[in-house]
């Protein structure tokens, strides 16, 4: 689903979500149900990524997502961007 030319080192799913931690410190919320991806870059190297909640519709209902770094973690809402 996601392709790039550096290694993953960590993914995650929830129902209707994808995501995945990359090598250079981005790290990619892809909702499945078609929507645009969300990237964050939150600074330092990223260890681990996990996705919870949701089922899949609507906003109320979308996943959190924890990122886990070496001293710090960090839990984003992710909300798809406005037109």
């Amino acid at each position: 689903m996601r392709e790039r030319p550096v290694p993953v080192v960590a993914l995650s799913t929830a129902p209707g979500a994808l995501v995945v931690a990359w090598a250079d410190g981005l790290v990619e919320y892809e909702p499945l149900d078609g929507g645009q991806a969300i990237a964050f870059r939150p600074g330092p190297p990223v260890r681990a990524v996990c996705c919870l909640g949701g089922d899949g519709g609507g906003d109320a209902d979308a996943p959190l997502v924890t990122i886990g770094m070496d001293e710090a973690l960090i839990t984003l809402a992710p909300q798809p961007p406005s037109n």
